[in-house]
């Protein structure tokens, strides 16, 4: 059986459960919005709410409480993401120039971390 291009029935790779993405869950849209709640503000950032939740205060992200709802400005969260690090395509515990030792490196010297002691023998089963 043939599918057709237009049939939206297969899953994509953002149909997650619980995803902001998922195509059953409500649908999150921020155009035209200055101030957006907590799940628009982690949808804008890309992150998973639990994520923007723990790391929006190592960006200066403060909310506003207006009316009992945290609100962030969405200008904010832009400048916080433009003003971030940028993307490092090397790992962090590779080999770079100067270092004898790049990360966690095996015990290669062939000693014994401590002596080897055999097992005692099992005693034979009695029938």
């Amino acid at each position: 059986m043939q599918q057709s291009d237009d049939d939206d029935s297969l899953p994509g790779p953002l149909d997650v459960p619980g995803s902001p993405f998922n195509a059953d869950s409500k649908k999150i849209n921020i155009e035209g919005k200055d101030w957006l709640t907590i799940e628009e503000a982690a949808f804008y950032c890309r992150v998973s709410r639990s994520h923007f939740e723990a790391h929006a205060g190592d960006y200066n992200l403060v909310p506003r409480n207006f009316m009992g709802k945290k609100l962030y400005e969405k200008a904010e969260l832009y400048r916080a993401i433009h003003g971030a690090r940028l993307w490092s395509a090397r790992p962090s515990t590779a080999l770079r120039p100067g270092r004898k030792t790049g990360g966690f490196q095996p015990n290669l010297t062939g000693e014994r971390i401590r002596p080897y002691n055999p097992r005692k023998a099992k005693p034979p089963i009695s029938e």
